[in-house]
């Protein structure tokens, strides 16, 4: 008798592939254009995913175009757009919805 010995394939958490989604997404939209980078001499803001406290926000959510809006000298709601846009490109197919609700979050679904 042959028993399989190898560990089964690892899975990351739903919250861990978000917050690998919108890092993603932040990035191709400074590569883009359609944010400045942080400026130099700033320190580049934590990039939080959490789960909302309530349930119509989302499944996730991130207010890290609020953290960006004093360094890039932009409205967060814009700044949320614009990474939201990036979002939807990269992961339309893998999640439900993406919105941005006032003043900047980013709500996944």
């Amino acid at each position: 008798m042959v028993t399989d010995t190898a560990a089964p394939p690892l899975v990351r958490p739903a919250r861990t592939a978000v917050h690998e989604l919108v890092a993603a997404a932040w990035t191709a939209a400074e590569a883009a254009g359609d944010l400045p980078p942080v400026p130099e001499g700033t320190s580049r803001p934590e990039l939080d995913v959490v789960r909302p406290g309530r349930p119509e926000h989302g499944d996730y959510a991130s207010s890290v175009a609020l953290k960006l809006a004093r360094p890039l000298r932009r409205a967060p709601a814009a700044i949320a757009e614009a990474i939201a846009t990036h979002l939807r490109a990269r992961a339309g197919d893998v999640l439900d919805d993406v919105s941005v609700a006032a003043p900047g979050f980013i709500n996944v679904r």
